[in-house]
């Protein structure tokens, strides 16, 4: 039987190019990150009103 490829194992382990390591966010990126948490958070609170959970005290 033929091992699988394990690419996370072969970057550790070194036979395969090195993970990126200088990279550093930047404005963009955070901006990204901020909408993609405020569309998730969004979403979930109209899921939440349609399934008339609004009635329920969240801790």
């Amino acid at each position: 039987m033929t091992e699988q490829p394990n690419h996370a194992r072969d970057r550790i382990y070194g036979s395969a190019e090195p993970m990126e390591l200088t990279y550093k966010p930047d404005v963009a990126d955070f901006r990204r990150w901020l909408l993609t948490d405020a569309e998730r958070t969004v979403r979930a609170e109209e899921e939440r009103l349609a399934s008339g959970d609004e009635g329920i005290d969240r801790v």
